[in-house]
């Protein structure tokens, strides 16, 4: 129960910090919870933050495919094995999500479209039960 709780965790912190680390940074482990709140806040108060224009354009089915691919391979992995930390979890989930093709700017879309497309979060929770199996 505890592992499904801190993968549910990840997840959805994951999604906030990429989408303020666009525009070249890359993700580290480092800072995961003040960038998560700066950037939650921020695109909160006003519609037109990136976060909030990344996610209303369209997503290419390449990009899609790319990003429902890492996230498959980044909760398989920490579906797979035990951690000995909740650092040492995330620095694992995050290494493989980033893993993939996707640039910066890719990704951020990607992860800011799941945040409206129920399809895209369906195909990843798809995917995993898929890949991975059920823990």
């Amino acid at each position: 129960m505890r592992r499904r709780l801190l993968i549910g965790v990840l997840v959805a912190a994951a999604i906030p910090t990429a989408v303020a680390g666009c525009g070249g940074s890359t993700h580290t482990s480092s800072g995961t919870s003040s960038s998560t709140s700066s950037a939650t806040s921020s695109s909160a108060s006003s519609s037109t933050t990136p976060a909030a224009a990344l996610a209303s354009r369209p997503l290419s089915p390449e990009v899609a495919t790319e990003y429902v691919d890492a996230q498959v391979r980044a909760l398989c992995l920490v579906q797979s094995k035990a951690y000995p930390t909740e650092k040492a979890l995330e620095a694992a989930y995050v290494q493989a999500e980033h893993s993939g093709n996707l640039s910066a700017h890719d990704f951020a879309q990607a992860v800011a479209a799941t945040t409206h497309d129920v399809a895209l979060r369906k195909r990843i929770s798809d995917r995993v039960a898929a890949v991975c199996g059920k823990h």
